[in-house]
C-alpha cells in the first residue's frame, strides 16, 4: 500500500483557528488583532495543544516513512510543538511584566509564578531529552531484534537444506563408499553447527538467546519512552495552568500547576530509576 500523508497543516490550521475563535470569543478573522494579554490567552488556549499534536503527528508520520525506507518529509511545522513551549513561556513572562507595570510595583506572587513556570520548563526540557534518548534506544534494539531473527531464519534454512542433502546421500545405492560417507559426515557437522555454535556464537541457539535479550531491552526502552511522554504531557499542562493563573488571578490554578509538576517530576524520576 502506498504511504499517504493526511493534510495535517490544513486540518491543524482549521481546528486551531476555530478553537482560538471560541476561546477568545472573537471571529477567526479578528484573531491576529488581539492585544498582548488576549494574544497570551491564545498561546495557552487549545491552539497550544493543537500545535503540539500537529507537530507530534508529523513526526510520527515521518517515522513511518523512515521505517518504510523512504526519507522523511521536511516541514517547518514539525518543530511547531516544541516552539509552542518556548512561545508560551515568553508570553507568560510578558504577561507577568504587563501586570507588574499595571500595579506600579512588582507583584511577588507573579514573580513566584514566573519561577514556577521556569522550573516546569526546565523539567520539561530534561524529560524531553530523556524521552528522545529512550526512543532512539528502542529503535536501535528493534532493528537488532529484526536482524537477529532474520539471521536465525537464514541459519534454519541452511540447516534444513543440509539435512535434506545428508538424507539424500544416505539413500544412494553407493552410500557406503568412503567419499559419500565423508560428504554425509560433513553435512551432518554443518547442520549441527548451524543449530548450535558455541565457539563462533552464531548458531540458531545463540541467535535466539541474543534476539530475546534484545527484545527485553527493546521493551524496557519502549516502556521508558512512554513514561517520559506522559510526564512531558503533564508538565506541558502544568505550564499552561501556571500561565493562565497569572492572567486570571486564580491562585488555585497555580497550586494545581505546582501539584501536577511535582507528580510529573516524580513520575519521570521513577521511570529513570526503573521503579515502575
Amino acid at each position: 500500500m502506498a504511504l499517504r500523508r493526511f493534510d495535517l497543516d490544513h486540518v491543524g490550521a482549521e481546528i486551531g483557528q476555530h478553537l482560538c475563535a471560541v476561546w477568545s470569543g472573537q471571529n477567526a478573522a479578528e484573531i491576529d488583532d488581539l492585544n498582548p494579554v488576549q494574544h497570551f490567552h491564545r498561546s495557552v488556549s487549545p491552539c497550544y495543544a493543537i500545535d503540539l499534536v500537529h507537530g507530534r503527528a508529523l513526526r510520527a508520520y515521518n517515522r513511518v516513512r523512515w521505517a518504510a525506507g523512504r526519507p522523511p518529509e521536511h516541514d517547518a511545522s514539525i518543530d511547531k510543538g516544541e516552539a509552542a513551549v518556548s512561545e508560551a513561556l515568553e508570553r507568560a513572562h510578558e504577561t507577568i511584566e504587563h501586570h507588574e507595570h499595571g500595579h506600579g510595583q512588582g507583584d511577588p506572587w507573579a514573580r513566584r509564578v514566573a519561577v514556577l513556570v521556569s522550573a516546569l520548563a526546565a523539567a520539561l526540557a530534561i524529560t524531553g531529552i530523556a524521552g528522545n534518548a529512550a526512543q532512539n534506544e528502542y529503535l536501535t534494539h528493534h532493528v537488532a531484534v529484526s536482524d537477529d531473527w532474520s539471521f536465525y531464519q537464514a541459519k534454519n534454512l541452511r540447516a534444513t537444506v543440509t539435512d535434506s542433502e545428508m538424507h539424500l546421500l544416505a539413500s544412494l545405492p553407493n552410500a557406503a563408499e568412503p567419499a559419500i560417507q565423508s560428504r554425509i559426515k560433513e553435512a551432518k557437522a554443518t547442520a549441527e553447527r548451524m543449530r548450535d555454535d558455541p565457539v563462533g556464537g552464531k548458531g540458531m541457539k545463540q541467535l535466539s538467546q541474543l534476539a530475546r535479550t534484545e527484545e527485553t531491552l527493546r521493551n524496557e526502552a519502549h516502556h521508558r519512552y512512554h513514561g517520559y511522554e506522559y510526564a512531558a504531557g503533564a508538565l506541558e499542562i502544568a505550564i499552561v495552568l501556571a500561565s493562565v493563573s497569572v492572567v486570571t488571578r486564580i491562585r488555585a490554578l497555580t497550586l494545581a500547576a505546582a501539584g501536577i509538576g511535582v507528580l510529573a517530576g516524580l513520575a519521570a524520576g521513577s521511570v529513570a530509576l526503573d521503579i515502575f
